[in-house]
């Protein structure tokens, strides 16, 4: 499986080098990738409880994360994604 077949963008094209940006919705919680990775490895977050869009610290993507792609790939998210908005279910 390739490495872009564990992110969903909701835009057709699906480009984590070049994702649709927007600003960041009063939904959810804003947190570094460090913290995100601390709160999926400690089993605070787990695909059941909801999903993230990888994000900066200005702006929100269209591309999904859930904990357990994340941890597959080890976090190697693209360089552009310095943060994640988590959404709780």
């Amino acid at each position: 499986m390739e490495r872009e077949d564990h992110f969903y963008g909701l835009s057709e094209d699906n480009d984590l080098e070049n994702p649709v940006f927007e600003p960041h919705d009063d939904y959810g919680d804003l947190m570094t990738v460090s913290d995100f990775k601390e709160c999926v490895e400690c089993g605070g977050f787990i695909d059941y409880d909801g999903h993230g869009v990888l994000a900066t610290l200005e702006e929100q993507s269209d591309i999904l994360v859930w904990p357990s792609t994340s941890k597959e790939l080890n976090y190697e998210f693209p360089e552009w994604a310095t943060h994640v908005r988590w959404y709780n279910r």
